[in-house]
């Protein structure tokens, strides 16, 4: 079974993508924030597989999804970026 979210979120834990995440949702500018916690012994990292998938779009020079990572980004797998009206 595959999985995927969507959508903005601040999430104080490590990450694992194994599916897909759609930053921001559908045609919709947002942030990931994968963030730390020392006392709770979260480092914040984000972990993608080589068959997982990370969805981000385009809309400007200064308006485009956002991925921010506390600890370390270990990335494999598919980056898929679209530009939304008309931005090339």
């Amino acid at each position: 079974m595959t999985a995927g979210v969507a959508g903005s979120a601040n999430l104080v834990a490590d990450v694992y993508n194994a599916g897909a995440i759609y930053v921001g949702g559908a045609n919709s500018i947002g942030t990931l924030s994968v963030q730390a916690n020392a006392s709770r012994g979260i480092i914040g990292d984000y972990t993608q597989t080589f068959d997982a998938k990370l969805y981000m779009e385009l809309a400007g020079w200064d308006n485009y999804d956002t991925v921010a990572v506390a600890g370390t980004a270990y990335l494999n797998g598919l980056l898929h970026v679209d530009a939304l009206g008309g931005y090339i």
